[in-house]
């Protein structure tokens, strides 16, 4: 099996949706299909040189082997149902849903489905993250003990070129906030750091954005070996801001998206200038899952792990909205 012989499709052709498109090319497709009931990115698309559709059930015939699902969070689950049908493996953007209990609900059938389920969390690809989770596994600052993520950027500079009070972000029931749209710093802190037991949360809208939705976040997790994760997010920071600190028994690792990774430690004293182009991650994700399904290999990223992100999301509004440490 070829990248070229497989039949694509993207379902949304916002700005990921976009991304993605440009990038299979980039990796080698040629046979892509573009959803969208909404023309006006039909000439994007068109200009790449794939199949513009606004009609869904005209990708039933074209016999869809991979489809990527790029859509706000609400609609999500529906075009994986739809794709089911299709037996098409399935790329789904993060985060995994709006809606823990429907997210929950479908897993009972997505346990007996022949094909693989990915989602979208690129920045484990990303060059600089793969260093920390290497310093990490090879013992270099001994136990880890707390975690410290942080991410800010002001949403209406997020995408310049449309409208945020138009945007899912800006209301609840489409999936909108930063506990949800954040949820990336979710995933890398469980990731490098362990499964939580605990979550107790705060969220805010403390600016004049024009918006439904909380536009700032403090997470506080504990895991099942008691290391301690500290999770901060906002969209109302002008300038942008991506970086974590692990603090471990034997020294720290200190990750800048902007400056790269530096380790203190007993062992090593060091600095890591890994800044790659921001693209190079997505590029990356797409090409580990269009491997895994020729090689017939589970993704790491699976409908289970979205599913405990979407947890995770659900347990840190219920906190928050109950002013109480939530088990989990």
């Amino acid at each position: 099996m070829n990248i070229k012989n497989l039949n694509f499709a993207v379902v949304g052709s916002g700005s990921i949706g976009l991304r993605h498109t440009k990038n299979l090319k980039h990796l080698g497709a040629t046979k892509i299909s573009v959803f969208d009931p909404n023309k006006k990115q039909k000439p994007f698309v068109e200009e790449l040189g794939f199949n513009f559709v606004t009609n869904f059930e005209d990708l039933r015939d074209q016999k869809i082997d991979i489809a990527l699902i790029c859509t706000p969070p609400y609609l999500h689950l529906s075009y994986l149902d739809k794709l089911m049908s299709f037996n098409a493996h399935v790329f789904i953007e993060k985060p995994l849903s709006h809606s823990y209990e429907q997210a929950k609900k479908l897993y009972k059938r997505i346990k007996n489905y022949p094909k693989f389920i990915t989602i979208g969390f690129n920045w484990r690809f990303h060059e600089s993250m793969i260093k920390v989770k290497e310093l990490l596994n090879n013992g270099y600052i001994g136990k880890p003990l707390i975690g410290i993520f942080e991410s800010g950027q002001y949403l209406a500079n997020w995408r310049p070129t449309t409208d945020y009070r138009k945007g899912y972000f800006a209301k609840k029931e489409t999936g909108g906030g930063i506990i949800s749209d954040g949820c990336h710093e979710i995933d890398i802190a469980t990731w490098l750091l362990g499964s939580p037991s605990s979550i107790i949360s705060i969220k805010s809208k403390v600016s004049d954005l024009e918006i439904e939705t909380e536009d700032t976040a403090i997470i506080l997790l504990e895991t099942e070996s008691n290391k301690l994760i500290e999770i901060h997010l906002n969209a109302v920071e002008k300038s942008y801001t991506r970086k974590s600190k692990i603090i471990g028994e034997n020294g720290t690792i200190t990750w800048d998206f902007l400056e790269g990774v530096k380790i203190s430690s007993d062992e090593m004293n060091e600095t890591f200038k890994l800044t790659p182009d921001t693209n190079d991650m997505y590029v990356d994700e797409l090409h580990n899952f269009i491997n895994n399904v020729i090689k017939s290999k589970s993704p790491s990223i699976s409908y289970e792990r979205g599913l405990e992100i979407q947890k995770l999301i659900y347990s840190a509004h219920l906190s928050a909205e109950k002013g109480k440490k939530i088990l989990i």
